[in-house]
């Protein structure tokens, strides 16, 4: 019984629909009837219930859903009184989290609908709704009817210009840096209707005035740059531009205050910065065509800030220039960030916030930097130091992260004191800063603007490194792998970690997933089918233990923190929430895991004010601080219906950071209560060749919840290398994502090499070749053969690693390496005092080298109870290390022991 699409009377056409609708109520009195109500407006919607309620005879139940409503049928059969209701009204479909997934059940169960409910049920839906109906509970679908209503194209046309006002206010009223998108400004609902209401008015050929022609188009620009479809969106922003410039009058002379109504000038400014803005994000995007974009958002950055001169706007200045100062200190142009950072000061001391006033400071230092005018580089800073210290709407502005320009600022500071002479004072600055800097960087969500969060760590990478703190330079660059990897502006990481997959590809995005998800490098490897099988294990009841163990380099850390916790977080398992713990450090282990599950506890309390109401259970004040309250809070959450699953992260760990009989035992003794507590499951996580170490705690306790074998076939779960195929789908996957394509016959020769005689890839030696093709732009076969192959590529990565340590410690990185191997491709295990002896360098140095050779992936480190052993990480590294032909290293090779100790003390 569907309405014909409203002609030109759209008040005559709802009156009609509304006795269709009332008609059809009549006729399922006593019986099952589905009846879809589309109404894309809220307003229009409210306007008919008003009317049903005064004209429909038969009692009526109003059900309104919320977003985490998981099944219909039972959210219908808990309403009270349901026997007295004869017309069930159901509104909040298109709110409903999980709606694919409710619908899809309620399909299921399509037979059951007549016996429970025989009466008819209105449901008020959108276009939106009606589409994933269709497409997810089709048989439902065919058994409903449709009644429609539609809005008068003059109140269609009314709600555009409101929402495009709205948008146009609102961009000029927020902080520049802060992209608030559409969704957000105007409501999950305003945001659908404008699109409703466009789609509407084109079905009647309407033809929009051009001015309001103009709004839309910047509106809809907005949508596309946050969905990262940059043509589209500077398709629309130039068609908006082009009216705005075409009917700007002249401002009017002295005009300074506000006025109410925006101008056409004023709108103009308003998009030529959101076209600077997609020229910066084209930028982020492409590497290759990088100044090219930054000097076009340049140019529309600075035209932005004229037009607002223009119109008399010195407050949207002083908002807008400071995008404009960014972009010409990421082009290194000083003398016109000089000019402009004077302007910039000025306005925003009489308009800005103190973080603007203080970032201006830091773009003096920066220049007072480059310029080598050290006592202009010291005041700068240190007034930029105090002007962020001083400034109180920090947390107001995360995207402008305060934190990293104070590591800038300390850096300047650092780097004029020292060539001013004060090196006491740079020193004890530089251990305060690289000391800090971890905390800087854990503190902060990157997720609000990560390509600038990413420029930060660039910056403060090449700082730390030319002022000799190379263990903080590496850790910096480590990270920022990382970061660039979970948002897939790289495809490969390197030998560094996964980490869960970030939604947000740009600062657009109003809502953040802080789970995270699972990372695409998992997915696209074949490891998914590891993580539901690891996931099938806990859901089941006979797996307490889960023991994952493999080969170094294999993927365990990554497949634990970038897959099996974020699916973990995910989903539930019989009904309760699944609260997964991880722990990767072991020394004071009782500690560290208290504030684990402390942490977890907290944020699960927190991410749901539904769940709070429905679940008050247990919140953590303070970290439990002794294994007895660890367990208690342990059967707590059981009671709470809470599956708590505690992972212990490279568990070989463990055995040489708690090296005491004593502790090992209050270990144990904690090991197997866990596994006598309901509804906790405990993964270990840990390398093959330690496995045996596991025998030690089925000697020491009893483990009767395991039958005390702790090395049964049914607990542990290995995790190998990558068979060609997953490495090549890895490849495929991870290379199309980030738009680095590799032609098919690069590929089929990466296969043969990566594989080699085992058949088999490592995931991180497929991370690092990767890494190195990606670095070198490497495409294609050719290219591959001219730069390659695969040893040649691991060697670069080799020698990036040595420059890695600072050029005073790259000798000694060499050595350490040389003298990792032996002849005919043998690759010793040595100890440090080994290493030590052999070098006769300082402790200092060569805790620094080894320290990065092993967080590069190049060296693991094997602690045992006696002491610690270095190892190369593959057997053809030690052709590559002997065959270097840089007449340095074999002149130092060259050396005797009393000769080289000598040299390396020199330098």
């Amino acid at each position: 019984m569907t309405q014909p699409e409203p002609a030109r009377d759209a008040v005559a056409y709802n009156q009609n629909s509304l006795q269709t609708l009332l008609r059809a109520i009549e006729l399922s009195q006593g019986q099952f009837s589905l009846i879809l109500v589309r109404c894309n407006y809220e307003a229009l919607r409210e306007f008919l219930v008003r009317q049903l309620r005064e004209r429909c005879p038969f009692e009526m139940r109003e059900i309104a859903l919320n977003k985490s409503v998981r099944s219909l049928s039972h959210r219908l059969l808990s309403e009270p009184c349901q026997e007295m209701a004869q017309v069930f009204m159901v509104f909040g479909l298109e709110s409903v989290s999980a709606l694919d997934r409710v619908l899809a059940s309620t399909n299921l169960i399509r037979d059951a609908l007549p016996k429970n409910f025989p009466l008819p049920i209105l449901l008020w839906v959108s276009d939106q709704v009606i589409k994933k109906l269709i497409r997810s509970a089709p048989d439902l679908e065919s058994w409903s009817t449709t009644v429609e209503f539609a809005l008068p194209t003059e109140e269609l046309t009314d709600s555009l210009r409101q929402k495009t006002e709205r948008v146009f206010a609102a961009v000029l009223e927020t902080e520049p840096g802060k992209f608030i998108a559409n969704i957000t400004l105007l409501g999950e609902r305003g945001n659908t209707e404008f699109e409703s209401a466009i789609k509407d008015l084109q079905s009647r050929d309407v033809r929009l005035e051009p001015e309001l022609d103009a709004g839309v188009k910047f509106v809809l620009g907005r949508d596309a740059y946050a969905r990262d479809s940059l043509d589209i969106a500077l398709k629309h922003y130039q068609q908006s531009l082009a009216f705005w410039k075409q009917n700007s009058p002249p401002p009017e002379a002295g005009l300074k205050a506000q006025p109410q109504a925006l101008t056409a000038i004023e709108r103009q400014g308003a998009v030529l910065f959101h076209i600077g803005l997609c020229h910066r994000r084209n930028a982020d995007r492409k590497s290759a065509d990088n100044r090219h974009s930054c000097e076009r958002a340049r140019a529309y950055f600075q035209e932005s800030v004229e037009v607002f001169e223009k119109a008399g706007r010195a407050d949207l200045v002083a908002k807008f220039i400071s995008p404009l100062s960014e972009i010409l200190l990421r082009l290194q142009e000083w003398e016109a960030l000089q000019t402009v950072a004077e302007k910039s000061v000025r306005l925003h001391q009489i308009y800005g916030s103190s973080l603007r006033l203080a970032q201006d400071w830091g773009f003096f230092a920066r220049i007072a930097v480059v310029r080598s005018r050290w006592s202009d580089a010291k005041q700068w800073a240190a007034l930029g130091l105090q002007t962020l210290s001083a400034a109180s709407e920090k947390t107001e502005y995360p995207e402008l992260y305060p934190a990293l320009w104070e590591q800038i600022f300390r850096l300047c500071l650092v780097k004029a004191q020292r060539h001013l002479g004060q090196r006491p004072e740079a020193l004890k600055g530089l251990h305060e800063a690289a000391r800090d800097v971890k905390n800087a960087l854990a503190e902060i969500d990157c997720r609000y603007d990560p390509q600038r969060y990413i420029r930060f760590l660039q910056i403060l990478r090449l700082m730390y490194f030319q002022e000799g703190d190379y263990k903080a330079a590496f850790w910096i660059k480590q990270k920022q792998r990382s970061v660039e990897q979970q948002y897939g502006f790289r495809a490969f990481i390197g030998a560094g970690r996964l980490q869960p997959q970030q939604p947000a590809l740009n600062p657009a995005l109003g809502k953040f997933d802080r789970q995270g998800t699972v990372a695409r490098e998992i997915e696209a490897s074949g490891r998914q089918q590891d993580v539901s099988r690891l996931q099938q294990r806990i859901a089941s009841p006979q797996h307490k233990l889960t023991v994952i163990y493999g080969p170094s380099g294999a993927g365990k850390s990554s497949i634990v923190t970038a897959g099996l916790v974020p699916a973990l977080k995910q989903t539930s398992i019989r009904t309760r929430d699944v609260l997964p713990v991880v722990l990767q450090i072991y020394t004071d282990w009782v500690s560290r895991l208290g504030r684990c599950l402390a942490e977890v506890e907290t944020r699960h309390l927190a991410s749901d004010a539904e769940r709070r109401v429905a679940s008050p259970g247990v919140r953590l004040s303070c970290a439990p601080d002794s294994a007895a309250a660890i367990l208690e809070v342990l059967r707590e959450n059981a009671d709470r219906n809470l599956l708590t699953v505690l992972i212990f992260d490279q568990f070989e760990e463990f055995f040489s950071a708690c090296k005491p009989p004593a502790e090992r035992l209050q270990f144990y003794e904690f090991f197997r209560d866990c596994l006598n507590i309901p509804f906790v499951k405990v993964i270990l996580s840990m390398r093959q060749d330690y496995l045996h170490y596991l025998l030690e705690c089925s000697r020491a306790v009893e483990l009767d919840a395991i039958d005390s074998d702790i090395l049964n076939k049914d607990i542990l779960y290995y995790l190998g290398n990558f068979s060609p195929a997953q490495a090549r789908s890895a490849i495929q996957s991870l290379t199309e994502r980030s738009k680095f394509h590799l032609e098919p016959q690069l590929l089929d020769r990466l296969m043969k090499d990566l594989a080699g005689s085992p058949g088999e890839v490592r995931p991180i030696e497929l991370q690092v070749v990767g890494a190195q093709l990606q670095a070198k732009n490497i495409t294609t076969l050719a290219e591959y053969e001219v730069k390659g192959p695969k040893e040649k590529l691991v060697a670069d990565y080799l020698e990036e690693v040595v420059k890695d340590c600072g050029k005073e410690n790259e000798s000694a990185a060499r050595l350490v390496l040389y003298f990792l191997t032996e002849e005919e491709e043998v690759r010793p295990l040595k100890s440090y005092d080994q290493l030590a002896a052999e070098l006769a360098v300082d402790a200092e140095k060569l805790d620094l080298v080894l320290e990065i050779l092993v967080q590069s992936g190049l060296v693991f480190l094997l602690k045992d109870f006696s002491a610690d052993f270095y190892q190369l990480i593959h057997d053809y590294l030690v052709a590559l290390i002997r065959q270097y032909k840089e007449p340095g290293l074999q002149a130092e090779l060259r050396l005797t022991k009393e000769q080289l100790r000598q040299a390396l003390h020199k330098e």
